[in-house]
């Protein structure tokens, strides 16, 4: 019976989720720290809704421009078609309804990831999505979320951004270790990877006078460090994912400790 399938029933029934594992771990626990750190209301609610909606409907775009291949886009593109627009949609509604009802700081906070993503077009379009500036800034875009989410439900404008800021240094340094780490499997060169590493190291270092916060990056940036030191055996790439989601998680963990007392909300 499976053998007599044909393709096209077995590609109708493909997953339009986005394939890009590390990109979940990179928008939802941003996301999921913000929520906590601040009292979350309607605002944040619509916010966290239209950020959803939006990632959700990044692989239906990737399958109509033909990035996943012709074929499936002929055979899947009326399905990325549909799930694209609703996805689309509400992502605008909620996004246009959030600002409507926002105050000014986070309207001003969500600049931040319309602009990064604003950035990040013209790369998915010219399919330069996965170069190492590529990568950089969709880590950025997609933490950036966070920031008008956790402004909206009251935290102060400076710890949301300082917050952001720590999930960046951290994203950038796993990034620049792992695509190291590819590079030197497929015998290539990755010269992004040390002044990236040096930099995300580096800055938290240097807020660190002004606020602890930025320590929530230490683990990321210890692994990323031990990854581009030591540098695993290419069978062990699974096992590293999970330590960078692990020390993710425990990135999370440290900022809503690190972070201050949440004052008053933000009307």
């Amino acid at each position: 019976m499976l053998a007599g399938m044909s393709d096209t029933a077995v590609h109708s029934r493909r997953s339009l989720a986005p394939r890009e594992h590390g990109a979940y771990g990179q928008f939802a626990l941003p996301l999921v720290t913000a929520l906590a750190q601040g009292r979350p209301g309607l605002v944040s609610g619509l916010l966290v809704v239209g950020a959803v909606a939006a990632f959700v409907a990044h692989e239906p775009l990737l399958v109509l421009l033909g990035h996943r291949g012709a074929r499936l886009r002929e055979e899947v593109g009326p399905r990325a078609r549909r799930v694209g627009t609703v996805a689309l949609v509400l992502a605008l509604g909620c996004g246009l309804g959030a600002l409507a009802l926002a105050s000014p700081s986070v309207r001003l906070a969500a600049v931040v990831p319309v602009g990064l993503t604003a950035l990040l077009v013209p790369l998915v379009l010219r399919r330069e999505e996965k170069t190492a500036v590529g990568e950089l800034l969709a880590a950025a875009a997609l933490s950036g979320a966070s920031l008008p989410v956790a402004v909206a439900g009251g935290v102060p404008p400076v710890v949301a951004a300082i917050a952001w800021a720590t999930w960046v240094a951290a994203f950038w340094a796993s990034t620049a270790s792992v695509r190291y780490l590819i590079a030197r499997h497929k015998q290539r060169h990755e010269p992004l990877a040390l002044p990236v590493l040096f930099v995300t190291t580096l800055g938290p270092l240097v807020a660190l006078p002004a606020t602890r916060m930025p320590l929530a990056a230490t683990p990321l940036l210890f692994l990323s460090w031990a990854l581009f030191l030591r540098p695993p055996s290419p069978r062990h790439l699974r096992r590293v994912g999970w330590m960078l989601v692990a020390m993710s998680v425990t990135t999370a963990v440290l900022l809503l400790l690190l972070a201050p007392p949440l004052g008053i909300p933000t009307p």
